[in-house]
């Protein structure tokens, strides 16, 4: 791109790459690039560092915002229509299966699937713990742990994507080093992408710093920590009892010691074709068939927890559109400040911590859209934490963040964009979720 010296149609831009990349092309190529294109490659609209995080990659917990201290997990694309890529590559495998470049395509796109997928399920077992529902969380929790072990056995077709390529280089990195520095080596390489060193880096925020989607990390760390996770919150749903508190540093502190050349691999290939593997993918864990899937259709969906709450805000309200409007669970009743007056901040105390699964707002239903910016917080472990936002050039309609918190409140804050000379006004606010049960 950088030898173009004009506009650029990028629909044929891509083709042609991926012409180049594989050495040849087809209709069903041509379309998956075409699907890629419009979803991962497409403009996004928030910045963060870097791409949205895989809960599989994370010190397990009951909610999920990121992997490491920095990252996210906010997809601005449409997931249902990213996963139809994949058996367009599929379609074309027997024709470029000798390609490398299409084998790491077909590999990498497959690895996003799955990784949407987990993201997904966890909050699905999760719904079903707090619902107390035993026989649900152990169907959904098993298909996330067996997701887990599919992905390492996909990503095990490609080099650049295992563990092993990564250990090897680092002990040979130095011509004529001993056992001793090699294993040196190979410490520092496995505690860059888990523990980032000892106990005190772990614990102060630079935990899974540079996570990967590796094979033989997949089953040997990231695997091992969530079947922890499982086991005990099988055993409180069993007991009725919380869930036995768990350190996973000494766990991950082990991983990191360990060499390799005392250890068997941490990754074998299976039997099955990377083919095989691909289509198992898209027929189990595409979002499509898991809402499709009995065990995920069972859970609840989660409720308003706002609904009919106080709402309290930083100004007084119009005595014609109180706050109580804003909670009634009706998008033609609406409050309104009662003085132009900006900023605006409005909280919601839900009484006790509860799962947050999304926030809603509403904007008035009239003509025209608000020229404002917006953010939220939540109110969790006794602190308010703002959650990532999309930048929007004005506000219309309703506005829905995604969030995987436990929290006790929330707070909406609307700011001018630009001189308005209008009072705040707002038909909806709503938190949805799951209230946190009561072992």
């Amino acid at each position: 791109m950088a030898w173009e010296d004009g506009p650029v149609d990028c629909g044929q831009y891509v083709r042609e790459y991926a012409k180049s990349r594989y050495g040849g092309s087809d209709s069903h190529l041509e379309r998956a690039w075409d699907i890629l294109l419009h979803t991962a490659y497409w403009k996004k609209d928030m910045y963060a560092q870097g791409a949205g995080e895989s809960v599989i990659n994370a010190r397990p917990s009951e909610t999920f915002r990121s992997a490491s201290t920095w990252g996210h997990s906010a997809f601005e694309y449409d997931q249902k229509a990213l996963e139809q890529a994949l058996p367009e590559l599929i379609a074309a495998y027997d024709d470029y299966q000798d390609s490398e470049t299409f084998r790491y395509d077909l590999v990498d796109v497959a690895k996003q699937i799955l990784s949407n997928a987990a993201n997904s399920l966890h909050r699905q077992m999760m719904a079903a713990y707090y619902g107390r529902n035993l026989e649900l969380f152990e169907k959904l929790s098993g298909k996330f742990l067996d997701l887990i072990r599919l992905e390492d056995r996909i990503l095990g077709f490609c080099p650049d994507f295992t563990l092993e390529t990564w250990i090897q280089a680092s002990r040979n990195v130095l011509a004529g080093a001993d056992e001793q520095e090699k294993d040196l080596f190979e410490f520092n390489a496995r505690a860059l992408i888990t523990t980032w060193g000892d106990y005190q880096n772990s614990e102060d925020c630079l935990l899974d710093y540079s996570n990967r989607q590796w094979a033989g990390v997949m089953e040997s760390y990231c695997l091992k920590r969530w079947e922890d996770f499982v086991r005990r919150y099988t055993d409180s749903l069993k007991t009725g009892r919380e869930p036995e508190p768990f350190a996973y540093f000494p766990m991950e502190w082990a991983w990191t010691n360990r060499k390799t050349r005392e250890d068997a691999p941490e990754h074998a290939t299976s039997g099955d074709s990377l083919k095989m593997l691909a289509e198992k993918v898209f027929r189990e864990y595409s979002q499509t068939a898991m809402e499709r899937d009995e065990a995920y259709q069972a859970v609840s969906e989660p409720v308003n927890l706002a609904l009919g709450l106080q709402v309290t805000g930083s100004m007084e309200a119009d005595p014609a559109y109180p706050y109580v409007n804003l909670t009634d669970g009706r998008l033609d009743t609406v409050w309104k400040a009662a003085k132009v007056q900006w900023p605006v901040s409005l909280t919601i105390d839900l009484g006790r911590e509860s799962y947050i699964s999304r926030i809603e707002f509403s904007m008035p239903q009239v003509a025209g859209d608000f020229p404002l910016s917006y953010s939220v917080e939540v109110f969790e472990k006794g602190a308010w934490t703002a959650l990532p936002v999309a930048e929007r050039e004005t506000l219309l309609g309703t506005i829905s963040v995604p969030c995987s918190c436990i929290a006790s409140g929330v707070r909406l804050s609307l700011r001018e964009k630009q001189p308005w000379g209008l009072p705040a006004e707002l038909a909806g606010f709503s938190v949805y979720g799951f209230e946190r049960p009561s072992l």
